[in-house]
């Protein structure tokens, strides 16, 4: 039944591919840790969500940790432990991907998707979000919204919500963008959050 209730299911850091040794991390963690962890995380949000008429499944960036064959972050070349040739872990990222919209969309009518760039997977995240695009071209209930922009802005009533990795832009800077770069929201709405990955503790700006 259609309600104006929103449901906001942020993926932030999953950093898909990743791997830890149990003599440096306290365990040893690989792409089959990520994939199982990621998939039973989504169905126990999805349980204890209402049945809000409205979801919006938003990548905050960093959803793959590696973004090339040679496992160096795009911009600073920092070495990365991966666990998996890039292939194995691309298709692991769409596996997910997939697997996240598509029980969003069991549970919601309207399911919006937005699938943000991070430091690392800078390039392959905007793959991803063509793909994701591509592929629920023909579904009338998942729009996949399609940007090269580092920030993206919606509005739900009186609340405007923004989402961002984070590594480009200050926190302090985030309101003014969001008042210069999405004026017509921030003028219809009276309450603004962004939602930012990137920083890897707790953190209240």
């Amino acid at each position: 039944q259609s309600n104006d209730l929103l449901a906001l299911y942020p993926l932030a850091d999953l950093h898909v591919g990743l791997y830890a040794s149990l003599m440096d991390g306290g365990a040893n963690w690989r792409l089959q840790d990520t994939v199982a962890l990621v998939k039973a995380c989504i169905d126990d949000l999805i349980a204890r969500t209402p049945k809000a008429a409205r979801a919006v499944v938003a990548n905050l960036g960093d959803f793959a940790h590696v973004d090339n064959l040679v496992n160096r972050t795009p911009k600073s070349a920092a070495p990365l432990d991966a666990d998996g040739r890039w292939v194995e872990i691309a298709q692991k990222v769409m596996e997910l991907a997939v697997y996240a919209i598509d029980r969003v969309a069991q549970h919601h009518e309207q399911v919006e998707v937005t699938w943000q760039s991070g430091n690392h997977d800078e390039a392959s995240a905007l793959v991803v979000q063509a793909a994701l695009a591509l592929l629920y071209r023909n579904d009338t209930r998942v729009h996949v919204h399609q940007s090269g922009k580092r920030t993206y802005v919606i509005q739900h009533a009186q609340v405007a919500l923004g989402f961002t990795h984070g590594d480009t832009i200050k926190a302090k800077d985030l309101p003014l963008i969001m008042a210069t770069d999405y004026p017509q929201i921030w003028a219809a709405t009276q309450f603004r959050v962004w939602h930012c990955g990137h920083i890897h503790h707790k953190t209240v700006q």
